[in-house]
C-alpha cells in the first residue's frame, strides 16, 4: 500500500524481471519537510530503489543558492526506512532505530531485506534543511509471494511443454 505515489521518474531497478514499480516519482521537497511513502511486507520482502535531487539550492521560488554565504550545507536530502514502531518514534519527535538511513544524499541506490512483517515506510527527510529539492526516483516492492508464483509459473509451463511433446510423440507412433 502507498501512502503517496507521486509520478514522473522511469524506473531505475536492477530486478526487472521480478520487480514491479510501486511508487515511481518526481516531486519537490520543501525545506523542512519529509515525504513518506508506506508499503505492507511481509518477512523476506526487499524494498529497493534509487534517488537524484535533480534541483537544489531555491529558498523559494527565484532564490539562487549560488549567492548564499554557506553553501555545501544541507545540500542532500535524508533517507530513512523504519517499521511501524520506529516510524511512529519518528513522528514525535524522539530518534528511533531505522532499518536504514543514511545522510545528506544527493543520489543513492539502496536495497533491503525486510525482517518482519507489516508496515514499513521510506521517509525523504529535508528537516535540516532550508533549502527546497526537486526528487526523481523509484521504489520497488519485491515479494516473496510474486517470486514464488513466477517460479510455479515457470514450473508449470515446462510441465505442460514437457506432457505436449510426449502426447506428440505417442500420437505419431
Amino acid at each position: 500500500m502507498i501512502a503517496a505515489a507521486p509520478t514522473g521518474a522511469e524506473a531505475r531497478g536492477e530486478y526487472a524481471s521480478n520487480c514491479r514499480p510501486v511508487a515511481t516519482y518526481n516531486f519537490w521537497l520543501s525545506p523542512l519537510t519529509s515525504h513518506v511513502f508506506s508499503f505492507d511486507c511481509l518477512k523476506g520482502d526487499m524494498l529497493e530503489g534509487s534517488f537524484t535531487v535533480t534541483v537544489d539550492g531555491d529558498h523559494f521560488i527565484g532564490d539562487q543558492k549560488k549567492y548564499d554565504l554557506w553553501v555545501g550545507w544541507g545540500d542532500g536530502v535524508d533517507l530513512y526506512i523504519f517499521d511501524n514502531q520506529s516510524y511512529d518514534a519518528w513522528l514525535e519527535g524522539l530518534s528511533p532505530a531505522s532499518l536504514y538511513s543514511k545522510k545528506d544524499l544527493t543520489e543513492l541506490s539502496w536495497k533491503i531485506s525486510i525482517p518482519h512483517d507489516g508496515d514499513w515506510y521510506v521517509v525523504y527527510d529535508n528537516d535540516s534543511s532550508i533549502y527546497g529539492k526537486q526528487i526523481e526516483g523509484t521504489i520497488n516492492h519485491i515479494s516473496q509471494n510474486s517470486i514464488l508464483m513466477f517460479g510455479l509459473l515457470i514450473l508449470g509451463g515446462g510441465t505442460f511443454a514437457l506432457l505436449t511433446v510426449i502426447f506428440l510423440h505417442k500420437k505419431r507412433q
